[in-house]
């Protein structure tokens, strides 16, 4: 009894090749029950390409313009980012060369620091009045005296 087409099943073995280990990784990652499906398609692709390479770049290349959007908008995003990246770090320098600024004039220029101090509003002085007070009466309440 002659088997029909569709019955016939084919066998292969991999090789010490580098694309067999490939192929071997790919099938073992497969599950069982659908090996031989998996295995059929690549064949069926392969045959097609083989017969008509034409064809299947066409197709792929329409395909690939949807990619060369993304992908040009992704490049897009990520020239932005590095854009707002380099001005966040200007920024940032900026800011630090300012508090270093402010830092160093603060120690070389006592006089100023205290002519600033002297200019600020006059609420401090109130201010440590009022601590002042609020401690002599906390202190005279628990009967605390400083001789």
């Amino acid at each position: 009894m002659v088997k029909e087409w569709h019955e016939k099943v084919y066998t292969f073995r991999l090789k010490r090749e580098e694309d067999d280990e490939e192929l071997y990784k790919l099938l073992e990652s497969i599950p069982k029950m659908k090996k031989s499906e998996t295995i059929r398609n690549m064949l069926i692709f392969a045959m097609n390409y083989m017969n008509n390479p034409e064809e299947l770049v066409r197709s792929y290349s329409n395909n690939s313009n949807d990619s060369k959007v993304v992908l040009d908008e992704l490049k897009d995003l990520l020239e932005q980012n590095n854009i707002l990246s380099n001005e966040i770090k200007e920024d940032l320098l900026e800011l630090k060369s300012k508090t270093f600024i402010s830092q160093e004039t603060g120690i070389r220029n006592e006089d100023e620091a205290q002519k600033i101090a002297d200019t600020e509003d006059t609420d401090t002085d109130d201010n440590d009045t009022s601590i002042d007070n609020t401690l002599d009466n906390m202190f005279n309440m628990f009967d605390v005296k400083f001789d």
